[in-house]
């Protein structure tokens, strides 16, 4: 997904919309125009066809990112997921989940890293 992109719908820069943060098969269908995603700033939901990010013309139901492909992600940067989310580009995903998600996904991340 490309980095600082702006949302269509509140016109805001988006840091990283972290696409790789949806299960496979939703991935799928956001491409394929079955899913939207949400803009982590507006909560709006766009389309994204590969290239561009757009309003979604219809209604659509969005596919919403996994807390545990965050959490395994955040490890890769040698990060917890609460310190990501702490982060500028991380802040706007904190809203997503509440604390004891957040806590129990970043437990599992660190004791099955794989």
């Amino acid at each position: 997904m490309p980095p600082e992109t702006i949302c269509p719908c509140c016109g805001r820069m988006v840091a990283d919309w972290h696409f790789e943060w949806h299960e496979q098969q939703d991935q799928k269908d956001i491409f394929s125009g079955k899913k939207s995603m949400k803009c982590p700033l507006c909560h709006s939901q766009v389309a994204f066809d590969g290239f561009t990010v757009t309003k979604v013309e219809s209604e659509h139901s969005p596919a919403e990112r996994d807390i545990w492909k965050a959490a395994r992600w955040a490890r890769i940067l040698n990060k917890s997921l609460r310190e990501y989310l702490q982060t500028n580009e991380g802040q706007p995903y904190a809203a997503f989940w509440t604390e004891g998600q957040i806590e129990a996904a970043d437990k599992q991340a660190l004791n099955n890293p794989g």
